[in-house]
């Protein structure tokens, strides 16, 4: 699952829309339709602050491999 999609989800299931999220977390409801539609990528501060306001588990994860 990639990240604006993840988060779009979690908004959703938390039932609060984007200006809600927005206010929440510190930001704008511009900011957060940027992130879910991967138009532009959010802090880990950011990450952390969504998923808290959402109820969502948050893990980052690093992969590499090679082609």
């Amino acid at each position: 699952m990639d990240l604006a999609f993840a988060m779009e989800a979690a908004r959703q299931a938390a039932k609060l829309t984007q200006a809600e999220i927005a206010r929440r977390i510190g930001t704008s409801q511009a900011m957060v339709a940027r992130w879910e539609t991967g138009k532009a990528a959010p802090t880990t501060t950011s990450l952390r602050r969504f998923a808290e306001a959402t109820g969502a588990r948050l893990r980052i994860e690093f992969a590499f491999e090679r082609c």
